[in-house]
């Protein structure tokens, strides 16, 4: 079961309906059941919009799109924020509604209504609201034939050579059909070098207004840019909200004027952290914030463990992509250590009584062991990692113990580079403390 921070996602229409006709069946139940339904449904921006015995039944993306919800849980799944539920929703079939759609104007009157017959008013927005209607003529885009969703790694998309990175407030190809920059130079310059690009993005990792919680620090998902220069105001090109959010102006001007056209994209199922993945590009705080800049090799090769899905772009048609082959999937946490002095000591910022040490996650242990004692930094200091490991069930379980002991390393640890890399230094007898965090560890000479 695919999970979103711990919360699992709805598998398919059957989950969302379900979720979405629990909250209505709330509107004439217990005072407490009235009051959550009003509180769900009068706040949201994005509603799914379900016609049933000539009336339309609303509810949140955010509630529908996760499975087992309640009353006492729901507040506690503060974390997944709205943008992470958007691709569940489309992938089963449920087409966005913008306002400058025709069917729109109906179905926001049709909302009101909605409210009005539970005796509440929609909360007011600067935000245009957003429908996701079902069309039950059409076919899941993002899933295979065999019904399973189609999941890639970035090697399946595109290579290193041809990859870039840049950093966003946010990640919404359902809404942001192009990627804007701050200076119209860089727009032009970009369209001028080349066809096409893709392009990962991430968002800082420090804390914002303007950044939604619980997306600070991750990588978001990846463009295909065409070269076609669009103007972000004019050209149709974004969800008629964000047009009207001040966030994007800057002394009454948009804050990206000019951009390229997207003409795909994908959404990381389990966004990873800059830290364990964009080490490099997280360091390259000006240009990645100005421009879009070449992703290195070793970044590369870590964000290609994180699994990908192909989500909808605003304006394009949908055409998934599809793969010949199934995807590893990473479900072995490992940390890598090199114990001995002797190799240490040819390291300039290693310190006596100190070990090195790499956590990540990983399908093939082995032939990722192996990946990195032939990395240029095992050969040219002369030592050779060993490896404890514990295999769990799934990538979420895998993905989140991986979380967890990156926090642990960073925090007990510090860089082993001058710049920042996936590789630590801890004191030797903080080892121990961070395998008791394992459970049934193998350790591997």
């Amino acid at each position: 079961m695919a999970m979103i921070y711990g919360v699992e996602e709805s598998a398919d229409a059957g989950d969302i309906l379900e979720n979405l006709f629990n909250l209505h069946s709330m509107g004439e139940g217990s005072q407490s059941e009235r009051k959550f339904h009003r509180e769900r449904v009068k706040n949201a921006t994005h509603q799914v919009a379900v016609h049933e015995a000539g009336n339309w039944i609303f509810a949140p993306v955010k509630w529908c799109g996760a499975q087992q919800n309640s009353i006492s849980s729901y507040a506690k799944n503060k974390t997944p924020v709205t943008d992470q539920f958007k691709p569940i929703i489309v992938g089963a079939g449920f087409a966005p509604i913008y306002p400058q759609d025709g069917q729109y104007k109906a179905l926001y009157d049709a909302y009101v209504a909605y409210c009005a017959n539970y005796g509440f008013t929609h909360s007011d927005t600067e935000d245009a609201r957003t429908f996701y209607v079902r069309n039950s003529s059409q076919a899941d885009p993002s899933s295979s034939q065999n019904g399973s969703p189609v999941v890639v790694n970035l090697s399946n998309i595109t290579t290193a050579e041809s990859c870039h990175v840049t950093r966003v407030w946010g990640f919404s190809p359902e809404d942001w059909g192009a990627l804007g920059f701050p200076k119209d130079g860089t727009a032009r310059r970009l369209a001028d070098e080349a066809e096409k690009y893709f392009v990962v993005c991430f968002v800082s990792h420090n804390k914002a207004h303007h950044i939604a919680d619980g997306d600070e620090g991750l990588v978001h998902g990846l463009y295909e840019l065409s070269s076609e220069l669009v103007n972000l105001e004019g050209d149709k090109v974004l969800a008629e909200q964000h047009l009207k959010n001040a966030n994007n102006y800057l002394d009454g001007k948009f804050r990206w004027p000019l951009g390229l056209r997207a003409v795909r994209a994908w959404r990381f199922l389990n966004p990873p952290l800059t830290k364990a993945s964009l080490p490099t590009a997280r360091s390259r705080s000006w240009d990645v914030s100005t421009s879009i800049v070449p992703i290195t090799r070793d970044d590369f090769e870590l964000l290609d463990q994180y699994k990908l899905q192909q989500v909808p772009v605003f304006g394009q048609q949908f055409q998934a992509q599809r793969l010949a082959n199934a995807v590893a999937i990473p479900c072995h946490v490992y940390l890598f250590a090199c114990e001995s002095p002797t190799l240490l000591a040819s390291m300039p910022r290693w310190r006596k009584g100190e070990v090195l040490v790499k956590v990540g996650c990983a399908s093939d242990v082995e032939g990722r062991l192996a990946s990195f004692n032939d990395d240029p930094l095992s050969r040219l200091f002369s030592f050779k990692l060993g490896h404890m490991t514990s295999a769990l069930v799934g990538e979420d379980a895998a993905r989140q113990r991986e979380k967890e002991l990156l926090i642990a390393v960073a925090d007990m640890g510090r860089c082993a580079t001058e710049r920042p890399s996936e590789f630590f230094f801890i004191d030797r007898d903080k080892l121990p403390v961070l395998l008791a965090r394992y459970g049934g560890v193998k350790k591997v000479a």
